[in-house]
Protein backbone atom coordinates (compact mmCIF):
# COMPACT_ATOMS: atom_id res chain seq x y z
CA UNK A 1 0.00 0.00 0.00
CA UNK A 2 0.98 3.75 -1.11
CA UNK A 3 2.30 5.51 2.71
CA UNK A 4 -0.22 7.55 4.40
CA UNK A 5 -0.48 11.35 3.64
CA UNK A 6 0.79 13.20 6.95
CA UNK A 7 -2.57 14.89 8.75
CA UNK A 8 -0.82 18.63 8.20
CA UNK A 9 -0.88 17.81 4.63
CA UNK A 10 -3.66 17.07 3.99
CA UNK A 11 -5.42 19.46 5.60
CA UNK A 12 -3.81 22.09 3.87
CA UNK A 13 -4.14 20.32 0.37
CA UNK A 14 -7.92 19.86 1.15
CA UNK A 15 -8.45 23.49 2.10
CA UNK A 16 -6.16 24.62 -0.98
CA UNK A 17 -9.15 22.74 -2.90
CA UNK A 18 -11.93 24.32 -0.40
CA UNK A 19 -10.53 28.18 -1.56
CA UNK A 20 -10.11 27.17 -5.23
CA UNK A 21 -13.52 25.75 -5.34
CA UNK A 22 -14.77 28.91 -3.80
CA UNK A 23 -13.16 31.28 -5.94
CA UNK A 24 -14.88 29.48 -8.86
CA UNK A 25 -18.36 29.80 -7.50
CA UNK A 26 -18.08 32.84 -5.56
CA UNK A 27 -15.49 35.05 -7.44
CA UNK A 28 -13.68 35.84 -4.13
CA UNK A 29 -10.98 34.43 -1.97
CA UNK A 30 -12.07 32.08 1.18
CA UNK A 31 -10.20 33.54 4.11
CA UNK A 32 -8.00 30.50 5.04
CA UNK A 33 -9.01 29.83 8.70
CA UNK A 34 -12.40 29.18 6.78
CA UNK A 35 -11.28 27.34 4.46
CA UNK A 36 -9.15 25.29 6.94
CA UNK A 37 -12.35 24.51 8.93
CA UNK A 38 -13.81 23.30 5.90
CA UNK A 39 -10.79 21.27 5.09
CA UNK A 40 -11.41 19.60 8.85
CA UNK A 41 -14.88 18.57 8.17
CA UNK A 42 -13.98 17.16 4.71
CA UNK A 43 -11.21 14.86 6.14
CA UNK A 44 -13.67 13.65 8.89
CA UNK A 45 -16.08 12.68 5.48
CA UNK A 46 -13.63 10.95 3.88
CA UNK A 47 -12.82 8.84 7.59
CA UNK A 48 -16.06 8.28 8.23
CA UNK A 49 -16.81 6.72 4.23
CA UNK A 50 -13.38 4.52 4.96
CA UNK A 51 -14.38 3.48 8.54
CA UNK A 52 -17.97 2.10 7.09
CA UNK A 53 -17.06 0.88 4.02
CA UNK A 54 -18.64 3.31 1.47
CA UNK A 55 -17.75 3.80 -2.00
CA UNK A 56 -17.57 7.70 -2.98
CA UNK A 57 -19.40 6.97 -5.52
CA UNK A 58 -21.94 6.06 -3.68
CA UNK A 59 -22.90 9.24 -2.22
CA UNK A 60 -24.05 10.44 -5.60
CA UNK A 61 -26.91 8.22 -5.96
CA UNK A 62 -28.56 9.47 -2.31
CA UNK A 63 -32.37 9.96 -3.09
CA UNK A 64 -32.54 13.52 -1.08
CA UNK A 65 -36.46 13.53 -2.07
CA UNK A 66 -37.70 17.59 -0.98
CA UNK A 67 -34.00 18.21 -0.22
CA UNK A 68 -33.00 17.21 -3.52
CA UNK A 69 -32.13 20.84 -4.62
CA UNK A 70 -29.84 21.55 -1.59
CA UNK A 71 -28.33 18.32 -2.15
CA UNK A 72 -27.38 19.25 -5.29
CA UNK A 73 -25.53 22.12 -3.74
CA UNK A 74 -23.94 19.52 -0.97
CA UNK A 75 -22.81 17.20 -3.80
CA UNK A 76 -21.30 19.96 -5.74
CA UNK A 77 -18.94 20.93 -2.79
CA UNK A 78 -18.25 17.33 -2.15
CA UNK A 79 -16.88 17.04 -5.29
CA UNK A 80 -13.64 18.37 -3.59
CA UNK A 81 -13.31 14.82 -2.21
CA UNK A 82 -15.51 12.49 -4.02
CA UNK A 83 -13.73 13.72 -7.44
CA UNK A 84 -10.89 15.61 -6.98
CA UNK A 85 -9.02 14.15 -4.25
CA UNK A 86 -8.37 10.44 -5.38
CA UNK A 87 -6.47 12.37 -8.28
CA UNK A 88 -4.46 14.04 -5.85
CA UNK A 89 -3.69 11.36 -3.34
CA UNK A 90 -3.00 8.97 -6.89
CA UNK A 91 -0.77 11.70 -7.90
CA UNK A 92 0.97 12.01 -4.50
CA UNK A 93 1.28 8.09 -4.30
CA UNK A 94 -0.04 8.27 -0.67
CA UNK A 95 -3.41 6.93 1.41
CA UNK A 96 -5.71 8.14 3.47
CA UNK A 97 -4.41 7.27 6.55
CA UNK A 98 -7.77 6.01 8.07
CA UNK A 99 -8.74 4.69 4.45
CA UNK A 100 -4.69 2.69 4.86
CA UNK A 101 -5.52 1.62 8.13
CA UNK A 102 -9.15 0.11 7.16
CA UNK A 103 -7.45 -2.29 4.34
CA UNK A 104 -4.61 -3.35 6.79
CA UNK A 105 -6.86 -4.49 9.31
CA UNK A 106 -8.95 -6.33 6.38
CA UNK A 107 -5.27 -8.13 5.46
CA UNK A 108 -5.04 -8.95 8.96
CA UNK A 109 -7.91 -10.67 9.08
CA UNK A 110 -8.35 -12.60 5.54
CA UNK A 111 -4.74 -13.53 6.73
CA UNK A 112 -5.08 -15.01 9.94
CA UNK A 113 -8.43 -16.86 8.28
CA UNK A 114 -5.77 -18.41 5.90
CA UNK A 115 -3.54 -19.24 7.85
CA UNK A 116 -4.88 -19.53 11.97
CA UNK A 117 -1.59 -18.36 13.85
CA UNK A 118 -0.14 -20.99 16.46
CA UNK A 119 0.89 -18.53 18.70
CA UNK A 120 -1.76 -17.08 21.52
CA UNK A 121 -3.32 -13.69 19.55
CA UNK A 122 -4.87 -11.81 21.79
CA UNK A 123 -6.88 -8.13 20.70
CA UNK A 124 -7.09 -6.07 24.18
CA UNK A 125 -8.63 -2.74 25.18
CA UNK A 126 -10.68 -2.49 21.96
CA UNK A 127 -14.38 -2.06 22.27
CA UNK A 128 -15.11 -3.41 19.03
CA UNK A 129 -16.31 0.20 17.68
CA UNK A 130 -15.42 -0.60 13.95
CA UNK A 131 -16.59 -2.60 11.52
CA UNK A 132 -13.06 -3.96 10.68
CA UNK A 133 -12.12 -3.91 13.73
CA UNK A 134 -15.02 -6.58 14.38
CA UNK A 135 -13.85 -8.70 11.57
CA UNK A 136 -10.68 -8.79 13.21
CA UNK A 137 -11.46 -9.69 16.32
CA UNK A 138 -13.71 -12.73 14.44
CA UNK A 139 -10.57 -13.87 13.06
CA UNK A 140 -8.64 -14.04 15.83
CA UNK A 141 -11.49 -16.22 18.04
CA UNK A 142 -11.46 -18.34 14.50
CA UNK A 143 -7.56 -19.53 16.05
CA UNK A 144 -6.78 -22.23 17.88
CA UNK A 145 -5.18 -19.66 20.72
CA UNK A 146 -7.28 -16.24 19.80
CA UNK A 147 -9.05 -14.00 22.60
CA UNK A 148 -10.65 -10.95 23.10
CA UNK A 149 -10.50 -8.75 26.22
CA UNK A 150 -13.39 -6.30 26.05
CA UNK A 151 -12.19 -2.98 28.63
CA UNK A 152 -14.93 -2.23 31.36
CA UNK A 153 -17.36 -4.77 30.24
CA UNK A 154 -20.37 -5.51 32.01
CA UNK A 155 -20.88 -9.18 32.49
CA UNK A 156 -24.31 -9.04 34.07
CA UNK A 157 -26.49 -7.77 30.89
CA UNK A 158 -29.12 -9.74 30.30
CA UNK A 159 -30.38 -10.40 26.62
CA UNK A 160 -33.42 -8.02 27.05
CA UNK A 161 -30.86 -5.01 28.59
CA UNK A 162 -28.66 -6.09 25.42
CA UNK A 163 -31.10 -5.49 23.11
CA UNK A 164 -32.27 -1.85 24.88
CA UNK A 165 -28.25 -0.71 24.79
CA UNK A 166 -28.09 -2.15 21.07
CA UNK A 167 -30.70 0.34 20.52
CA UNK A 168 -28.75 3.67 22.06
CA UNK A 169 -25.84 4.79 20.75
CA UNK A 170 -24.98 6.64 23.38
CA UNK A 171 -24.63 4.34 25.79
CA UNK A 172 -20.95 3.53 26.99
CA UNK A 173 -21.90 -0.69 26.46
CA UNK A 174 -23.21 0.16 23.33
CA UNK A 175 -19.88 -0.78 20.81
CA UNK A 176 -18.66 -3.70 22.93
CA UNK A 177 -22.94 -5.15 22.82
CA UNK A 178 -22.71 -3.98 19.31
CA UNK A 179 -19.58 -6.10 18.71
CA UNK A 180 -21.03 -9.26 20.48
CA UNK A 181 -24.29 -9.47 18.51
CA UNK A 182 -21.72 -9.17 15.22
CA UNK A 183 -19.79 -12.24 16.51
CA UNK A 184 -22.70 -13.89 17.44
CA UNK A 185 -21.90 -14.46 21.10
CA UNK A 186 -24.60 -13.54 24.06
CA UNK A 187 -22.89 -11.58 27.04
CA UNK A 188 -23.56 -14.78 29.64
CA UNK A 189 -20.50 -16.28 27.40
CA UNK A 190 -18.06 -13.79 27.90
CA UNK A 191 -16.23 -14.69 31.16
CA UNK A 192 -14.22 -12.26 33.65
CA UNK A 193 -10.33 -13.11 33.42
CA UNK A 194 -8.94 -14.44 36.35
CA UNK A 195 -7.75 -12.91 39.18
CA UNK A 196 -9.87 -9.61 37.85
CA UNK A 197 -13.26 -10.31 39.69
CA UNK A 198 -14.72 -6.78 41.95
CA UNK A 199 -14.22 -7.46 45.57
CA UNK A 200 -17.89 -6.56 47.67
CA UNK A 201 -17.20 -2.59 47.20
CA UNK A 202 -16.22 -2.75 43.24
CA UNK A 203 -18.77 -5.23 42.91
CA UNK A 204 -21.49 -2.96 44.45
CA UNK A 205 -20.07 0.55 42.54
CA UNK A 206 -20.48 -1.14 39.34
CA UNK A 207 -23.94 -2.67 39.98
CA UNK A 208 -24.50 1.43 41.01
CA UNK A 209 -23.33 2.85 37.89
CA UNK A 210 -24.78 -0.36 35.85
CA UNK A 211 -28.75 1.22 37.13
CA UNK A 212 -27.69 4.63 36.55
CA UNK A 213 -26.63 4.13 33.55
CA UNK A 214 -29.57 2.44 32.09
CA UNK A 215 -30.94 3.09 28.61
CA UNK A 216 -34.32 4.83 28.33
CA UNK A 217 -36.27 1.29 27.71
CA UNK A 218 -35.49 -0.11 30.93
CA UNK A 219 -35.42 2.54 33.40
CA UNK A 220 -38.51 0.88 34.74
CA UNK A 221 -36.78 -2.19 36.09
CA UNK A 222 -34.26 0.59 38.23
CA UNK A 223 -33.29 -1.39 40.80
CA UNK A 224 -33.55 -0.10 44.70
CA UNK A 225 -30.11 -0.22 45.97
CA UNK A 226 -29.96 -1.14 49.77
CA UNK A 227 -28.07 1.50 52.33
CA UNK A 228 -25.35 -0.66 53.27
CA UNK A 229 -24.33 -1.31 49.19
CA UNK A 230 -24.93 2.42 48.06
CA UNK A 231 -22.36 2.88 51.55
CA UNK A 232 -19.83 0.60 50.26
CA UNK A 233 -20.46 2.04 46.15
CA UNK A 234 -19.34 5.31 47.22
CA UNK A 235 -17.03 4.81 50.37
CA UNK A 236 -14.12 5.61 48.01
CA UNK A 237 -15.26 8.10 45.78
CA UNK A 238 -15.00 11.99 46.24
CA UNK A 239 -17.79 14.60 45.28
CA UNK A 240 -16.49 17.88 44.31
CA UNK A 241 -19.26 20.76 43.47
CA UNK A 242 -16.94 22.78 41.01
CA UNK A 243 -17.59 26.28 40.26
CA UNK A 244 -18.57 26.20 36.50
CA UNK A 245 -17.65 23.95 33.24
CA UNK A 246 -14.00 24.98 33.76
CA UNK A 247 -13.24 24.69 37.27
CA UNK A 248 -14.53 21.08 36.82
CA UNK A 249 -12.58 20.33 33.78
CA UNK A 250 -9.44 21.27 35.42
CA UNK A 251 -10.43 18.91 38.64
CA UNK A 252 -10.69 15.55 35.97
CA UNK A 253 -7.26 16.99 34.23
CA UNK A 254 -5.77 17.32 38.00
CA UNK A 255 -7.25 13.72 39.16
CA UNK A 256 -6.55 11.68 35.69
CA UNK A 257 -2.81 12.94 35.86
CA UNK A 258 -2.67 12.44 39.20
Amino acid sequence: LPPAMSPARRRLMLAELAQARHRATHADELPLAAAVRLADALGAFLDDLAIDGVDPAEVGKIDAGQYARHWEQVLAFLAIVLDAWPKVLAEADRMDAAARREKLLAAQAEAWRAAPPDRPVVIAGSTGALASTRALMAAALEGPLGAVVLPGFDPTIDDDELRAILAAPAHPQHAMAAALADLGIAPAEVQVLPGAAPDAAKANRNALLTEAMRPAATVGRWADIASAAFDQAVGHMTRIDAADEDAEARTIAVFLRH
